[in-house]
C-alpha cells in the first residue's frame, strides 16, 4: 500500500525516499513493504518488483529496488542471488543502461547451467552489439542436448501453469535479439520485430 509523503525527503541514488514511499521517474511503491516481502513473494508474485519494473517507463526504478532488496538480504541462497541479478540486468538494460547491465547478467549463472550461460552470452553479445558472438551463442543454446527428465518437467510446469515449455529454453529470445539487433534490447526483448523464417 502506497503512503503519503513526508515533509521531509532525502535524494538517494535517482529515488527520492518519503518515509517509506520511494519515487522514481514517476513510480511509486511502498519501500519499506517491497523490503520486508519474503523472497518468493518479491521476485515470483506480481505483488513484488514486478509491480514497479515493469510499470511503463519503470524499468529503472524496478532495477533499483531490486539492488535495494539484494543489499537488504544479504545471505540470500546463491541461485536466489543469481535469479535477482538477472532480473536487476534485464531490467537496467530495457532502460536503456546496458553498461550496469552486463555485469549482473555475466555474473548471475553461478550453477553453471549450460542453457542459462549461453542465454547470458547471447544476452550479453546484443547488448555490446556484437553479432557474431550472439550468433555463436545462439549456435550454442540450440545445439545443447535435451534432458531425459525435460519432457515429464515441461507436462508438470504446463499442468500448474498452463503455459507450454520448449527446449531449449530462450532460445525464441534469442532469436528475437538477433532479429532485432539494431533496435533497444526493450524493443528485441518484447518481439517488436519478426523473426526470421
Amino acid at each position: 500500500m502506497k503512503r503519503s509523503c513526508l515533509a521531509a525527503s532525502i535524494a538517494v541514488a535517482g529515488l527520492l525516499i518519503f518515509g517509506g514511499l520511494a519515487r522514481a521517474e514517476g513510480c511509486a511503491y511502498d519501500r519499506t513493504a517491497m523490503l520486508a516481502m519474503d523472497l518468493d513473494r518479491f521476485d515470483q508474485d506480481a505483488s513484488g518488483w514486478r509491480t514497479v519494473g515493469q510499470a511503463p517507463g519503470c524499468f529503472l526504478a524496478g532495477a533499483g529496488l531490486i539492488a535495494d532488496y539484494r543489499k537488504a538480504h544479504p545471505n540470500l541462497p546463491l541461485s536466489q542471488a543469481d535469479g535477482l541479478r538477472w532480473h536487476e540486468g534485464q531490467l537496467r538494460a530495457m532502460g536503456g543502461d546496458s553498461q550496469a547491465a552486463i555485469p549482473l547478467l555475466a555474473n548471475a549463472n553461478h550453477d553453471g547451467d549450460a542453457t542459462n550461460q549461453a542465454y547470458a552470452e547471447a544476452t550479453i553479445a546484443f547488448l555490446r552489439h556484437d553479432r557474431p558472438a550472439l550468433i555463436a551463442a545462439r549456435q550454442k543454446l540450440s545445439g545443447l542436448p535435451q534432458p531425459a527428465d525435460f519432457q515429464a518437467g515441461a507436462a508438470a510446469y504446463k499442468a500448474q501453469t498452463g503455459r507450454e515449455l520448449s527446449w531449449p529454453p530462450n532460445l525464441d529470445v534469442v532469436d528475437r535479439l538477433l532479429a532485432c539487433f539494431d533496435r533497444p534490447y526493450v524493443e528485441a526483448y518484447g518481439g517488436a520485430c519478426s523473426p526470421p523464417r
